[in-house]
């Protein structure tokens, strides 16, 4: 009876030291991403466009930090379709083990412009100052004429 036991708490120990719990509910079946997954936090990079096809949910049983759950997505988020992740929720919870177990979770992505969303997002537009600043510049350095200038000039603040 003591051998059951102690057999019996070395397995629940097991189980609240274990790395990961993956909750998974995905809105249809894919085929696994064998690429890069993308892992963003809070938000997708501006000018990305993304279906969400799943949620995903990463907790641990012990203590720990998120960032280190963070790294995991990827490998949780490819194996179900998903070319990209965004983490909606993160902190830490009590846990089976601890006070506070660290968790991840959020939506599991189809990027459809993946190389815009690997370089970030949309490059920021430059000011219209900026833009006017750089028509002058070309106008003083003798590369456009005052008549190209004028015109470049008024294409820019047309565009306000």
């Amino acid at each position: 009876m003591r051998n059951l036991v102690a057999l019996l708490l070395v397995a629940l120990s097991a189980v609240g030291c274990s790395p990961d719990r993956v909750k998974m509910a995905s809105a249809d079946k894919r085929e696994p991403f064998t690429g890069e997954v993308l892992v963003f936090e809070g938000a997708l990079p501006p000018g990305v466009k993304a279906t969400t096809i799943g949620r995903f949910n990463l907790e641990k049983n012990f203590y720990g930090s998120t960032s280190g759950m963070k790294r995991n997505v990827a490998d949780v988020a490819g194996p179900r379709g998903a070319n990209g992740a965004l983490v909606t929720k993160q902190g830490q919870r009590m846990g089976t083990w601890s006070w506070a177990a660290p968790y991840v979770e959020g939506d599991l992505l189809w990027i459809e412009n993946y190389d815009l969303a690997r370089a970030g997002g949309a490059a920021a537009k430059p000011s219209t100052e900026a833009r006017l600043r750089e028509v002058d510049d070309l106008h003083a350095k003798g590369l456009i004429s005052d008549v190209e200038r004028d015109q470049r000039r008024q294409a820019i603040l047309a565009t306000l």
